[in-house]
């Protein structure tokens, strides 16, 4: 499992990572099944930079995927169904672990593809954090910017 986090890690690097070769053993043959989890894995993997800061603990972002997972499971029960949340909280810690190495690469993948693109608008939004699970965040300012490239 935790080669398969690495490997999707190596994936949004932009290498060539031999999934349906290298896992389909692993899928029980099913190679059709690999890259819907690969797939899963990235959701997964941004989930991590949204629902968690520097200083968040693991738990907190074991919650979210797990919130995750029931919204998805809510919305496609069929795809979910033989989803085991221990599996999915093995999968949490592995990608948590890795999360400064994702804000790079996903902050990289950003910056790659608006290159050539210039700013047609944006829009900023200042919130303050007004209640949390944790006393520390709480009268924290964040900034939301959203850049519209063409």
């Amino acid at each position: 499992m935790i080669e398969f986090v690495d490997d999707a890690i190596h994936f949004l690097k932009g290498n060539r990572v031999p999934f349906l070769s290298k896992y389909a053993d692993a899928f029980g043959g099913k190679a059709r099944l690999i890259v819907p989890c690969r797939d899963f894995l990235q959701d997964i993997m941004q989930l991590v930079l949204r629902k968690s800061q520097a200083t968040s603990s693991v738990d907190n972002f074991k919650q979210a995927v797990s919130e995750f997972i029931v919204k998805l499971t809510e919305n496609e029960p069929e795809a979910t169904s033989d989803l085991d949340l221990k599996f999915a909280e093995i999968i949490a810690v592995a990608v948590f672990a890795r999360r400064n190495e994702l804000v790079k690469v996903l902050t990289e993948l950003v910056f790659r593809q608006s290159v050539d693109s210039y700013l047609l608008d944006y829009n900023y939004n200042i919130e303050t954090v007004v209640s949390s699970d944790s006393y520390s965040k709480l009268n924290e300012q964040l900034l939301v910017l959203e850049l519209m490239l063409a």
